[in-house]
């Protein structure tokens, strides 16, 4: 399901952005990738990432949502203006509200926002979604907080996750793209084969690319 929005349509707004990007990238998980989502483009362009939530926001307008849990940093806007256009669709406030990351790894609830949580039919937004471990962990500290999980949300899915695989009942995305990604090697990665440099302005090469050199 894509709301008001059809994949073509959400491909060509990447594709104008700068969004989808080629080249020799290092993931989050340390899995390397020849295709990449910049979403800080979207993040910048307030006009297009309130269209984006507006779609997604549509798709669970009937699930009775009281609150959006988005980690951070990038959920700030995403939980911002899903909960913003699903108050205006449904004529009831719906809080907004953000996870931070822990120096640990993971996310947590804090600034007393549990608050906003326990007790409440919660949706569950993330921008971009590989592998899912953003989702999960949001979606325990959610339950944590004695949130009602109705379901998650995310704008693009380029691992081919299912709302099985984070253990609830509906996961909708808008768009979902075949990206590969590949341990990385000379024999798994096609572009470690190719010689071809890794990007080191976009994903996490920056930090990971010392232990591939």
């Amino acid at each position: 399901m894509q709301g008001n929005l059809s994949e073509s349509e959400i491909l060509r707004i990447f594709e104008e952005c700068g969004v989808l990007i080629n080249g020799h990238f290092i993931l989050r998980s340390g899995l390397h990738s020849t295709g990449y989502l910049e979403k800080g483009h979207l993040l910048a362009r307030t006009l297009v990432l309130k269209r984006l939530c507006h779609a997604m926001a549509e798709l669970f307008v009937d699930d009775h949502v009281e609150t959006v849990v988005a980690p951070a940093v990038a959920g700030v806007a995403l939980s911002q203006w899903i909960a913003h256009h699903l108050t205006i669709l449904t004529g009831c406030e719906v809080f907004a509200v953000f996870a931070d990351k822990k120096d640990s790894g993971g996310f947590e609830i804090k600034r007393d926002f549990d608050k906003y949580i326990r007790g409440r039919r919660t949706l569950v937004a993330e921008d971009i979604v590989t592998k899912g471990g953003s989702v999960r962990d949001a979606i325990e500290i959610t339950r944590k907080a004695k949130g009602d999980v109705v379901g998650a949300c995310a704008i693009a899915d380029r691992g081919g996750i299912t709302a099985s695989d984070l253990g609830i009942q509906r996961f909708e995305t808008l768009i979902r793209l075949n990206l590969p990604t590949y341990n990385a090697g000379l024999s798994e990665c096609p572009a470690c084969a190719a010689g071809v440099a890794i990007d080191t302005l976009h994903g996490h090469g920056k930090v990971l690319v010392p232990n591939y050199l």
